[in-house]
């Protein structure tokens, strides 16, 4: 679906974190948490089956019905079972873009969960919806005040983009560049994400003239000759951007 509904994740407006509470363990909490820390200048509203009315002082909603028609993005970090779910409640609820944090699914799961087989793929495509996950560690822009991520760090202001595809990586990383004061236009990783890749994210970034730089950490490319595209393009948007990409492993 190439860039289409992207700017709802980089630039959101209204953020639903689907899965929210205060308890300590809390990956909803969590992100909740970093949405305000940044700053973020919309609104965030969190759901969750219990009835609460506020998660760490945002309204909280019972069901995802009941939420604002207009909202941008919603983060899901209920368990895997749920999820098919819930993204056709999102779907049926008007909101284009998902971002699935959800992690650790079983063996069986991850079998359902794969590219050629993946039901989630299947109700993006008959939805219209962008998703991007399970397992991702969430998306921060830190010059937009986004921190939509369930890390314990935040990533500082600067002018490259990081994209990854494995969490403890980029957790790493974030730790390394924060104790030298590196910072990013973007950082996020895929995860194994089921319907935005790896060449649409690149095609959007390089379109971004704050970004300068776009740094890839790759364990495999799904797609090589749509990343072969990506890059060639970003290559030659602009004279003085840059390309970097670390592979670890060959292209699958």
């Amino acid at each position: 679906m190439g860039t289409r509904w992207l700017e709802h994740f980089f630039e959101p407006q209204k953020v639903a974190v689907i899965g929210a509470s205060e308890r300590a363990n809390s990956m909803g909490g969590a992100v909740i948490s970093n949405l305000l820390q940044s700053g973020f200048r919309g609104e965030v509203f969190a759901v969750n089956v219990k009835r609460y009315r506020q998660v760490h002082g945002v309204p909280c909603f019972q069901k995802i019905g009941r939420l604002p028609v207009d909202v941008d993005l919603a983060v899901i970090c209920t368990p895997a079972d749920t999820i098919e779910r819930i993204l056709k409640q999102l779907a049926k609820q008007g909101i284009h873009c998902a971002l699935i944090l959800t992690g650790g699914i079983s063996r069986g799961r991850a079998e359902q969960f794969h590219p050629d087989k993946n039901p989630l793929r299947r109700i993006a495509q008959e939805h219209g919806m962008r998703i991007m996950g399970p397992g991702c560690l969430g998306i921060m822009v830190p010059g937009y005040n986004l921190n939509a991520s369930y890390s314990h760090l935040a990533a500082l202001p600067g002018k490259v983009a990081f994209i990854g595809q494995s969490g403890t990586l980029a957790s790493a990383l974030l730790d390394w560049s924060k104790e030298r004061g590196i910072g990013f236009s973007h950082f996020m990783t895929l995860g194994d994400s089921v319907d935005v890749s790896l060449p649409d994210l690149i095609d959007y970034l390089s379109r971004d003239r704050k970004v300068k730089a776009i740094m890839l950490h790759l364990e495999h490319i799904d797609q090589p000759e749509s990343f072969v595209r990506a890059v060639r393009n970003a290559s030659v948007a602009s004279l003085c951007w840059q390309l970097r990409a670390a592979v670890s492993l060959p292209v699958s």
